[in-house]
């Protein structure tokens, strides 16, 4: 269920439509015994904005969770009126649980997940014209409210699609503090450089290095 306000805003003497978005999202799949059921690709989300509406926790298909849940969210968007271009949106919301979670990845007889609500997750996109948008998100943890992940990023995409390049900072708990790099360069119409530098501050370690044409 979601519902759409939106109001007429101007910023710098641009025109833009401001809107304010509410939504509530329920979700109940029966909890079904998998313990047999070999795990080949499946693995946690990790949490995010997209998990707030997603119907399986779980990447792959080997794992379906169980959940008995609502979803409330909050998004609001700039809108440009001359070309109708989304200049910025910014969405908050967490997911209250109405039982224990029993589905597990490692199959432990009586694990249950028993947090009743998850921690709030927030996420702010910017798009700065020229090609360039900038995307921040942050999650606090349930318990204690400290943040539990963090992610600002900045994207540049060139006329042509092959044109890419990405900075990005992440941050989760207290073990992952990562720098990420990347980029896609054309110089013939139909070969271009390619490379990734992922670098891992809180060990001191490359955790991925490549460069090569594609």
């Amino acid at each position: 269920l979601g519902l759409r306000f939106e109001r007429d805003a101007s910023i710098a003497g641009t025109k833009l439509l401001q809107t304010l978005e509410p939504r509530i999202f329920y979700l109940y799949t029966e909890n079904e015994d998998q313990r047999d059921l070999p795990i080949f690709d499946t693995a946690d989300l990790t949490f995010g904005v997209e998990q707030l509406f997603r119907e399986n926790r779980f990447s792959g298909v080997d794992r379906i969770n169980d959940a008995n849940q609502f979803t409330f969210a909050l998004t609001s968007r700039l809108i440009s009126r001359s070309d109708g271009s989304e200049l910025l949106s910014a969405t908050a919301g967490r997911i209250y649980h109405l039982d224990p979670r029993r589905v597990t990845l490692d199959g432990v007889i009586g694990r249950e997940q028993k947090d009743d609500k998850s921690g709030w997750v927030s996420e702010l996109v910017l798009r700065l014209g020229g090609g360039y948008d900038a995307k921040a998100l942050w999650v606090w943890n349930n318990e204690d409210g400290n943040l539990d992940q963090g992610l600002v990023r900045l994207r540049w995409r060139g006329g042509d699609p092959r044109s890419l390049f990405n900075i990005a900072y992440r941050t989760r708990g207290k073990g992952i503090d990562q720098a990420d790099l990347s980029f896609s360069w054309p110089f013939r119409p139909n070969m271009a450089l390619i490379g990734r530098y992922f670098y891992d501050i809180e060990q001191e370690e490359v955790l991925e290095a490549l460069a090569g044409v594609q």
